[in-house]
């Protein structure tokens, strides 16, 4: 049974809600009237729609006449960023974050209730986006209010409150404050470090206090850490909606969805 929801246009599930410590309702996948989208929830269907070369990126909002120059302008960000990240300059910054998280670290009273986010996890990866974008710690302090409010207009985009202020703070990132050679390795990271990280690590940790057992495998065995890194940015993403376009007709686990549909 699909989910019932106030506002037709947005796609929304019981469960589904900000901060709601539960996943999202699962059904199969069902085309919205109200939408005008395939909707997807099901691991195995939003994996073959994702894999699909002929589901294209889509905005969330129809008839956003912005996508394709905006995905154009991600790819070139993208290319730029993996053509610059040597294994070098991770060393680099690696090296030049450690002695602020041993300082962090030092400063947690064990055996002692913690705010892990607040005083631990925020402050190390402020340092990190600070280094990495080339601005000193208290230019990355009086940056920070503006990148919460552009992170939050990109994590609710159907929030109508939230454009305005996130317009205004993207400008001001946008005036000359990063120095990073690499044009990537500016404004959008220091969002995406300063703000996308903490909330992703606060999913994993949480995830992985409702499921010890799972915390307790990776603590014994840390040759997993790596491949458990991957499960918990898909089980703990913070991704809730993504949008796709059949640029083609296309099968998905017995849906057939025809070109020009969009996908959700």
């Amino acid at each position: 049974m699909h989910a019932a929801r106030e506002n037709p246009s947005i796609p929304a599930w019981r469960s589904d809600e900000q901060g709601s410590p539960t996943s999202p309702e699962v059904e199969p996948a069902y085309f919205d009237h109200a939408l005008q989208a395939w909707v997807l929830s099901r691991h195995r269907d939003i994996l073959a729609a994702l894999r699909d070369e002929r589901a294209v990126p889509a905005s969330l909002k129809s008839g956003d006449p912005s996508i394709a120059a905006n995905e154009d302008l991600r790819m070139i960000l993208r290319a730029q960023t993996l053509e610059v990240l040597s294994p070098g300059l991770l060393r680099q910054w690696r090296q030049a974050l450690q002695p602020e998280l041993d300082r962090l670290l030092q400063n947690l009273n064990p055996g002692e209730p913690v705010d892990v986010l607040t005083v631990y996890a925020r402050p190390a990866c402020l340092v990190l986006a600070a280094i990495v974008t080339g601005i000193t710690l208290h230019e990355a302090e009086t940056l920070c209010e503006d990148a919460r409010r552009v992170s939050a207009h990109a994590a609710n985009p159907y929030d109508d409150s939230l454009p305005a202020s996130a317009e205004t703070s993207q400008t001001r990132l946008q005036e000359g404050h990063f120095h990073a050679e690499c044009e990537a390795l500016r404004d959008s990271t220091f969002v995406a470090i300063s703000q996308t990280i903490p909330c992703m690590l606060g999913n994993a940790w949480y995830a992985l206090l409702r499921r010890p057992e799972q915390w307790r495998l990776v603590h014994e065995h840390p040759e997993l850490a790596e491949q458990a890194v991957e499960e918990l940015m898909r089980y703990a993403g913070l991704t809730r909606l993504i949008a796709r376009e059949a640029a083609e007709d296309l099968d998905i686990n017995g849906s057939t969805i025809r070109k020009g549909q969009r996908i959700i």
